[in-house]
C-alpha cells in the first residue's frame, strides 16, 4: 500500500490501490440539476388502461400504486432484462424502468425508474416483479414518479473519480486491493425518501465494488449510502 504525501498525490496512490479505474467514464457532464419529482396520481383514463392490460388482474391504490396478479405464471428470460420487449405488453410504460437486480431473500426482479438517468431506491419509482420456485413471473408492483413543472438550475458536480476517492480515502469503505467491477453511472437519488409531495433527487454515481456491494455517492455533496441501507 502506499500513503499519499505532497510528492506522491491522492489521485495516484488511488490508481495504484484500486483496480477497475478504468471504469469511470470520461465524457461527464460538469454540471447537472437536482430533479423536483412528485408521485404520479394516475387519471381514470390511466386507470382505464392500466386494467385493460392483458393476461392479469390489476388493481390501482389510492391513485398511485398499480398491484397486479398474472392469470398464469409468465416466462421471464434472464438474458434480456434490460430489455424493452421484457413483458412490455403486460406492463404500464415498461420502457422507463431500467433492470437493476434481483432480491434472493425474496425472489423478486428490482426494475429502477429512468428520468433521463436512473432513480435509484425511490419507492416511489419502482417496478418489482415477484417470482415462484420456477423463476416465472406471479404478480407485481409499480409507482411511477413524474417531473414538477419547476425544475433547479444546474450545479456543478464531482468526477466519478471523487467519488471513489471518498470511499477509499475517508472512511475505507473501499480497501486496497478491491476493484470497480462495472461502468460508474450518473443517477438521481434521495437520501429520505418521501411518501408524499415533491421530492429533491440529488445527482449521485453509482459504484458497483467487487462485483457486489453498492455504494451511492451525492455528485455534489459527497455524502453517500449503500445498497444494504
Amino acid at each position: 500500500e502506499y500513503e499519499s504525501t505532497e510528492e506522491f498525490p491522492r489521485e495516484e496512490n488511488l490508481r495504484i490501490n484500486v483496480n477497475g479505474l478504468d471504469q469511470l467514464p470520461e465524457d461527464i457532464p460538469s454540471e447537472e440539476s437536482m430533479l423536483y419529482a412528485q408521485r404520479k396520481e394516475f387519471t381514470e383514463d390511466d386507470i382505464e388502461e392500466i386494467e385493460q392490460l392483458p393476461g392479469q388482474k390489476s388493481i390501482v391504490v389510492d391513485q398511485h400504486l398499480i398491484i397486479s396478479e398474472f392469470d398464469s405464471p409468465m416466462d421471464i428470460d434472464a438474458d434480456t432484462m434490460d430489455s424493452d420487449n421484457l413483458l412490455e405488453s403486460h406492463i404500464w410504460n415498461r420502457e422507463d424502468y431500467q433492470y437493476f437486480g434481483k432480491d434472493k431473500q425474496t425472489n423478486t426482479l428490482i426494475f429502477f425508474q429512468e428520468m433521463d438517468r436512473p432513480i435509484y431506491f425511490n419507492l416511489s419509482g419502482v417496478l418489482m416483479i415477484q417470482l415462484n420456485e420456477d423463476d416465472k413471473a406471479v404478480r407485481y408492483v409499480q409507482t411511477i414518479l413524474e417531473k414538477t413543472d419547476e425544475q433547479p438550475a444546474p450545479e456543478e458536480i464531482n468526477k466519478p473519480l471523487e467519488a471513489v476517492s471518498v470511499l477509499y480515502f475517508n472512511d475505507g469503505l473501499i480497501m486496497s486491493g478491491d476493484e470497480i467491477s462495472d461502468e460508474v453511472i450518473l443517477g438521481y437519488h434521495n437520501l429520505l425518501p418521501l411518501p408524499n409531495g415533491v421530492q429533491v433527487l440529488a445527482p449521485t454515481w453509482e459504484v458497483k465494488v467487487n462485483e457486489e456491494k453498492f455504494f451511492y455517492v451525492n455528485a455534489i455533496e459527497s455524502h453517500y449510502t449503500t445498497r444494504e441501507t
